[in-house]
């Protein structure tokens, strides 16, 4: 008998947690794959590779809480006949599948009415910074949606005025959006960024397995232990509508990591993945489409919040944070509903950090 949509869903939920219980993160990547490979439908396997991402990552093994709730995903075949999943909110355990259909559907026309997929990007051969020439444009009155992407950058730019190394054949590229929403909610279009920079580089992978990629708190993808990509959020506030104006700055190695830069680094080509600047960005705008859909000018942030969960390092891992009050180590708690990363002190207090550098292990 066919399963419904969200006896589906559901059964990839409870089939994650079985799997976990029976082998345990470390044993159960080959079985897992093995089960993927012989799905009969892609849709199937990628709930196979969703349910492996869930589970390397001990999110359900964590959040015993989240037990009762049901992830919903939207599945796309894409131009290439590869599956893409994205998930978008979650429901109560028992929804039907009437339920899981309105939910998709009020998600795909938020997106549409967002307006963000589709629209024109200035293609530039050099440029300082990509940020910097959509923070100038928003000066002279740009208000977007515009993408300013670069073949190369001068003088780019990462959090804390530090430089972005910038070489021939990686994406640069800055979004100039106007969102009716408070300033005070603007930091979390990092996570947001980052959630679309994840799906975004799946999509392009087709059928390859990445593992190791993974979210960093705040603004940074991993790969294998490297930085494959970082995110920077500017922005100003229109004094006619009193609208929040952001530019979505990120960058992504596809062809060549920077050399010396005295940490891990990471690239697309260098893990066996081809693509170029046209696909990325044109994955990259659908996906960030629907995120900025999602998190709905701050309202839906709390389903942006479980997806970079999902996405990032397991609960309990090792870090340490340079804030104010200099070098805080600890083990990783998660993030809060506001977006802030929690992490819990040796002592066992649990403390709350809206900006600070992180460093694993």
């Amino acid at each position: 008998m066919a399963l419904g949509l969200a006896d589906r869903h559901r059964d990839v939920r409870l089939w994650a947690i079985e799997v976990a219980q029976m082998f345990g993160v470390k044993r159960m990547a080959p079985d897992i794959f093995k089960i993927a490979r012989h799905a009969n439908r892609k849709i199937e396997q990628a709930a196979a590779f969703q349910a492996y991402h869930l589970m390397i990552n001990g999110y359900w093994a964590d959040r015993q809480s989240d037990l009762n709730s049901l992830p919903v995903y939207v599945y796309e075949q894409l131009e290439d006949g590869l599956w893409c999943m994205t998930l978008v909110d979650y429901l109560d355990a028992d929804a039907s599948d009437e339920a899981v259909r309105k939910l998709v559907a009020a998600r795909h026309h938020q997106a549409d009415q967002f307006g963000v997929a589709d629209i024109p990007i200035i293609d530039l051969d050099e440029i300082d910074s990509t940020n910097t020439e959509a923070m100038r444009r928003i000066a002279a009155g740009e208000r977007g949606p515009l993408w300013i992407t670069a073949k190369r950058q001068t003088g780019g730019k990462g959090r804390s005025g530090r430089s972005w190394v910038s070489d021939n054949g990686n994406l640069y590229a800055s979004l100039i959006v106007t969102l009716a929403c408070p300033a005070a909610v603007g930091y979390q279009l990092s996570l947001v960024a980052g959630v679309a920079v994840v799906d975004a580089i799946r999509a392009v992978a087709g059928e390859a397995l990445l593992p190791g990629l993974r979210l960093k708190w705040p603004n940074d993808v991993f790969l294998d232990g490297g930085k494959l990509s970082g995110m920077l959020i500017e922005s100003t506030t229109d004094m006619t509508s009193g609208d929040l104006v952001a530019v979505i700055g990120i960058g992504i190695n596809i062809a060549a990591p920077p050399v010396d830069l005295g940490r891990p680094v990471a690239s697309l080509e260098a893990a066996g993945i081809q693509t170029d600047r046209g696909k990325l960005i044109s994955q990259l705008s659908r996906s960030l489409n629907l995120w900025l859909a999602v998190w709905n000018r701050g309202s839906g942030f709390e389903s942006v919040r479980h997806a970079w969960l999902e996405r990032a390092g397991p609960i309990g891992e090792k870090m340490s944070i340079n804030a104010d009050r200099g070098l805080v180590s600890g083990l990783f708690a998660g993030v809060d509903r506001d977006g802030a990363l929690l992490l819990t002190l040796d002592h066992g207090e649990t403390r709350r950090f809206t900006h600070g550098d992180v460093h694993l292990g």
